[in-house]
């Protein structure tokens, strides 16, 4: 967990909208649990160790899992957004950022920032539940072309 919290402390500081080292802001997928925390502007986020280029296929999974579905998807290199709708109609996002330039490898991991908002007065409870089930994708996902859904 401390070997995380430095590396992303390290890129924390070279791009401060990114920050989360101590405290409930850092969290790495080994450590076994996740540390959520309110957004700024709304929302839940939580920092996570994963490989990059599964953030969309662990989103895939995760959404039948808090009863939405995918609207859209916008992916760059810094920033992926997964645009969705609940089963009670209301629109939301998952949006994972990443600092840099320059770029870790994408196919290993690496920390970055998960943020779910629903609504414009948010759902808590959801967001957390996306944020968990997004991150354990990732996780079963890390270092590793492929995994059975679970």
């Amino acid at each position: 967990m401390l070997g995380v919290c430095l590396g992303w402390c390290a890129a924390a500081a070279l791009v401060p909208a990114l920050h989360g080292c101590g405290g409930a802001g850092s969290a790495g997928l080994g450590a076994g649990s996740l540390a959520l925390e309110p957004a700024p502007g709304g929302g839940t986020t939580t920092v996570v160790e994963a490989d990059w280029n599964d953030v969309y296929a662990a989103a895939l999974i995760a959404l039948p899992q808090i009863e939405a579905a995918e609207l859209a998807v916008e992916a760059q290199d810094s920033r992926t957004v997964v645009r969705f709708k609940t089963i009670h109609e209301r629109e939301g996002t998952l949006t994972a950022d990443r600092p840099g330039p320059p770029f870790p490898p994408a196919d290993r991991p690496h920390p970055f920032r998960l943020t779910a908002r629903i609504g414009i007065d948010g759902e808590p409870e959801r967001e957390e539940a996306l944020l968990r089930a997004t991150a354990a994708r990732l996780r079963d996902l890390a270092g590793r072309d492929w995994a059975p859904a679970r």
